[in-house]
């Protein structure tokens, strides 16, 4: 899957990727504790849509 270069691209390969039971369990989690996905879901969606990249087009800085 080639990197996406929007939101609605990141947001539709996410919806692919995940498994249903994943997006219910994500869709259940409360807000505050979303931030215990950082170190799991977190990294793999930096990684694999190359958030590190100075260059990316999802980064606002």
């Amino acid at each position: 899957m080639p990197t996406p270069s929007t939101v609605d691209e990141a947001v539709e390969q996410l919806l692919v990727i995940l498994s249903d039971s994943d997006k219910l369990t994500l869709a259940n989690t409360p807000e505050q504790d979303l931030m215990d996905l950082h170190l799991s879901l977190g990294l793999s969606i930096r990684n694999g849509f190359e958030l590190y990249r100075p260059d990316s087009r999802l980064v606002i800085v």
